[in-house]
């Protein structure tokens, strides 16, 4: 499966309404039929355990483009394969990150995506700070990079 197959992948299963919590696993050939699940089929595993809410990844940010950035993203270390912030990624620069990402795509809600996302909240205000003290966040000229086409 090419790269772009993936990416078309997550986004249907993102569009789906579908919440997927650790990896995707593909696999070509299916040796073993586990429960009702033949060959080729798709196999189902419930977690009863952990029922904390998990955030839901607002459809805007699961397009084609958007993949492209997280990638981006998670190469540079500010995110993790599951979109959300590393530790080391300070509220700054979730909101620079915030800010770029959401101008790429042209979204009109700027800045819920985001902290609903990454479970924070007033990068409005971060962003108003930046302005007004005028420095940049760490790292900032590596998140220009990673929103340059």
């Amino acid at each position: 499966m090419t790269q772009e197959e993936k990416l078309k992948m997550l986004e249907a299963i993102g569009k789906s309404g579908i919440f997927v919590a650790g990896d995707v696993v593909m696999e070509k050939n299916v040796q073993y039929e586990i429960g009702n699940v033949e060959s080729g089929g798709v196999g189902i595993q419930i977690n009863q355990g952990d029922k904390t809410p998990q955030p839901v990844v607002d459809d805007c940010l699961t397009s084609l483009a958007a993949m492209k950035y997280w990638k981006r993203l998670e190469e540079q270390g500010f995110v993790g394969h599951d979109c959300q912030l590393l530790p080391e990624t300070s509220r700054r620069q979730a909101m620079y990150i915030a800010d770029l990402f959401s101008d790429k795509l042209g979204l009109k809600a700027k800045w819920k995506p985001f902290e609903s996302l990454w479970s924070i909240s007033n990068l409005a205000q971060e962003k108003y700070k930046m302005q007004e003290t005028g420095s940049m966040p760490k790292r900032y000229r590596d998140i220009d990079k990673v929103f340059t086409d």
